[in-house]
């Protein structure tokens, strides 16, 4: 317990600076053009505002404006391309106001102790089709969509695993059409039908989405997820997910117990994850996390990773720009879990579209 107590206090610390060094670099620039700022504002107080929305550099405010205008025109050409789209596959009679369509763009950058870099780039656009039947979404994703660890934000996906695993199936583009069967305050219900296409190979796929939420004793929150998915590839794959949240003051204890069902690969994939977040400010949370990982293969049981680490999330500019710093421990089996192996995951995420 005291080792982890330590790892954590170390990940926060390397959190913390990469963070000063990310923004710092906006700061840098802007002290040579503006001679009037001695000192930047103090970024970690909780009470002051995002750090792009409040910059007293001339120049920060005219790229902030650039990115603002670059935005909305986005926005505004993808929303035509909806309209267009939904008036000419659904019922043009139908009065509806479509939903702002989205562009989002993740650019990762992991850190290795080796040294290494990598660096994958990815998207995601979602175009409103509300005319269709089921209020219909045409979702276009770099995302491999056909693996359940992709959430919708992608922060799974976005970490490489570790100098020696990176992340499969990370190339190629998905299109899918995702329409709402059911949707409640407990329950949603949702059917995927899209192909990706990696390296010219085109890989069809079904995947029905079902999520469950109740509240339990002593102000516990019950989610639990299902997926199963019917693809080229992989073939069959069921994706069992039961999350329980405690909510206490500004602290949230989470839980996250995983089963994965491979049917080719006749293996069942099983992962614990423990976090506790703290909503520091309306801009800011931090997380601490511990997660193991292993697979049930021949009815026998396997160790397979265990991680240790914290998130750092912080919005830059209103609901557009957001950067995430997650330094983490990594132990694998093909060690014996001796080594750990230190990665540092930088994430700048933008939302392009009007608001």
């Amino acid at each position: 317990m005291y080792q982890t107590h330590r790892a954590m206090r170390h990940l926060t610390r390397i959190g913390q600076s990469a963070l000063v060094a990310l923004l710092s670099a906006g700061w840098i620039g802007s002290a040579y053009s503006n001679p009037m700022l001695s000192d930047p504002p103090d970024w970690f107080s909780p009470e002051s505002p995002p750090v792009l929305e409040t910059t007293p550099s001339p120049r920060m405010r005219h790229s902030v404006a650039l990115f603002e205008e670059l935005s909305f025109d986005v926005g505004g050409y993808l929303d035509e391309v909806a309209q267009k789209l939904d008036m000419y596959l659904g019922d043009e009679s139908i009065e509806v106001k479509p939903e702002p369509s989205e562009l989002r763009l993740f650019l990762p950058l992991t850190l290795y102790d080796d040294p290494r870099v990598a660096s994958k780039p990815r998207f995601r656009l979602y175009l409103d089709l509300p005319r269709l039947r089921h209020r219909a979404k045409l979702v276009v994703s770099s995302f491999d969509e056909t693996d359940p660890n992709v959430t919708e934000d992608g922060s799974e996906t976005l970490i490489e695993a570790s100098k020696d695993r990176e992340n499969v199936g990370t190339q190629g583009t998905s299109i899918a059409t995702q329409y709402e069967l059911k949707s409640t305050q407990r329950q949603k219900l949702r059917f995927d039908l899209g192909l990706r296409v990696s390296q010219f190979q085109p890989n069809p796929y079904v995947r029905l989405r079902h999520l469950y939420q109740k509240p339990l004793a002593i102000g516990v929150m019950s989610r639990t997820e299902q997926n199963l998915i019917y693809e080229r590839q992989r073939h069959l794959v069921w994706d069992l997910r039961q999350t329980l949240d405690y909510p206490k003051q500004q602290n949230l204890w989470r839980s996250v117990s995983r089963g994965t069902w491979l049917n080719d690969e006749e293996r069942f994939l099983l992962s614990q994850r423990f976090s506790v977040f703290y909503q520091i400010s309306p801009k800011r949370v931090r997380s601490y996390f511990l997660e193991g990982r292993g697979y049930v293969e021949n009815s026998q049981t396997h160790e397979d990773q265990l991680f240790v680490g914290m998130n750092w999330r912080e919005r830059l500019y209103k609901q557009r720009l957001f950067a995430e710093v997650e330094p983490r421990l990594s132990w694998f089996d093909e060690d014996r879990f001796r080594d750990a192996n230190l990665s540092l995951n930088l994430v700048l995420e933008m939302r392009l579209g009007k608001e």
